[in-house]
């Protein structure tokens, strides 16, 4: 895929994910579950939380289900480190 494709699509997957419910990103990558997971998280968000706390939380899940389906990972995984390794000893005698 050419990079102007790439950026086209994933503007597409934003101004969806705004525009219309959180969780169409992932409904247009055809991962249908978790993308109803993220609508169903929205609707009830917005009617459980209500007009204070609601939106705050559909931003939360607007960014987590974009970043999921540009890059695979979900929000709290783009700032959690990696585990080190574990070191190795040399065997020196």
């Amino acid at each position: 895929m050419s990079e102007n494709a790439k950026i086209l699509g994933n503007g597409l997957k934003l101004v969806s994910e705004v525009v219309i419910s959180p969780g169409t990103s992932l409904l247009l990558d055809g991962n249908i579950a978790s993308g109803v997971l993220h609508m169903a998280g929205g609707l009830l968000s917005r009617v459980v939380l209500g007009a204070t706390l609601g939106p705050i939380a559909v931003v939360g899940l607007v960014l987590n289900s974009y970043s999921k389906s540009t890059t695979g990972v979900g929000i709290l995984g783009q700032f959690s480190k990696p585990a080190a390794a574990p070191a190795v000893e040399s065997a020196s005698e």
